[in-house]
Parts: C-alpha cells; structure tokens; sequence
C-alpha cells in the first residue's frame, strides 16, 4: 500500500478534489490508487501554517467521527454518504522542515444493488 513516492506528483483523476480539496502550493509526495480506483491516498506537503491548514480543512473536519491526537499533529477518521472511509492527518512538522504534512485517504462505497 505504498503508492508511488516522489515530488510533484499528479493527482489521480480518482480522488474527489472537489469535495477534499488541496492547498493551492501542495507538492504530492505520494500516491496511492487501488486497482479498482475506489481507495485513494495522497500525501502532500504545504508551506502553510498548521492552524491555517485546520483552518482550511474546516469543512472536512466538521463531517468526521472521531479526532484523534498525534504527537505531532492530528488524526480526523470519518466517513459519509459517498464515502465507506474517509481519513484526513495534519502532520505539524513545520518546525523541523520548511513544510507541513497533509494526508488524505478516501474509500468511495460500493454502489447498492437493488
């Protein structure tokens, strides 16, 4: 489940950008597909503030289930009427790099056979 790593990655046409957006100078580290495209995960970096990429994510975080602390940063798990998993981590590594982490990982449902 490592996906592909690098730098400037493009991000798959399989994750809903437009429901989880990006920072506008998010640099993609890592991507993650399933063969069948229902599960994806990118990892990203932002020049951001920490609080200002909760701010940012403030949409997202309001639909989750439970929060979790990190030591260095925050887990949010959820999920939704169009998503079995939803995963969003901000990562507060700013200090030690120039950068702050960003992970979002969605798993869309099945769809219901009637």
């Amino acid at each position: 489940m490592m996906g592909t790593i690098g730098s400037g990655l493009a991000l798959p046409d399989s994750f809903p950008a437009d429901e989880f957006p990006l920072a506008s100078d998010a640099n993609i580290l890592n991507v993650f597909e399933s063969e069948d495209k229902k599960n994806v995960r990118i990892i990203c970096s932002t020049a951001m503030d920490y609080e200002d990429i909760l701010a940012f994510y403030a949409p997202v975080i309001e639909m989750m289930d439970s929060e979790l602390d990190m030591d260095t940063g925050k887990m949010y798990m959820g999920s939704s009427e169009k998503y079995d998993k939803i995963v969003l981590m901000v990562n507060n590594t700013k200090t030690k790099s120039e950068s702050n982490m960003v992970s979002l990982e969605v798993t869309k449902k099945q769809p219901t056979i009637e």
